[in-house]
């Protein structure tokens, strides 16, 4: 089951690149994008946060050149979801007695900060 999931882990890596280049390279619209990073906005699992930062890598400078408004609200969102689901790890993990380090989902707030900044986080 493990080999599995890491084998559909990197088949929606792969296609969320895809995507993302399309959308660099002006084939495919950045409102699709935008879609498609709300969504896994939503849930915001560690998988979901692996392609926010795949497609944000691929084509976050041309969200960023087609709207910058629209790519601020997008990093709003995800700034604010990512306090909202450390707030509930948090929270589960004091019940249980564990201390809590940077969080599953620092990284996503790293990228997309960055891309707003059209700066790369490595």
């Amino acid at each position: 089951e493990l080999a599995s999931a890491r084998v559909d882990s990197l088949a929606v890596g792969n296609l969320a690149m895809v995507v993302g280049y399309l959308c660099a390279f002006g084939l495919l619209s950045p409102r699709t994008v935008y879609s498609m990073l709300r969504r896994r906005c939503d849930r915001l699992g560690d998988a979901d946060v692996a392609t926010i930062l795949v497609l944000l890598k691929s084509c976050g400078s041309r969200l960023r050149a087609e709207g910058a408004k629209e790519l601020k609200a997008f990093i709003e969102l995800v700034t604010d979801r990512a306090a909202l689901v450390g707030r509930r790890q948090l929270a589960a993990d004091t019940g249980k007695g564990k201390s809590r380090g940077a969080g599953p989902h620092a990284e996503a707030t790293d990228a997309a900060a960055a891309a707003s900044s059209g700066f790369s986080t490595r």
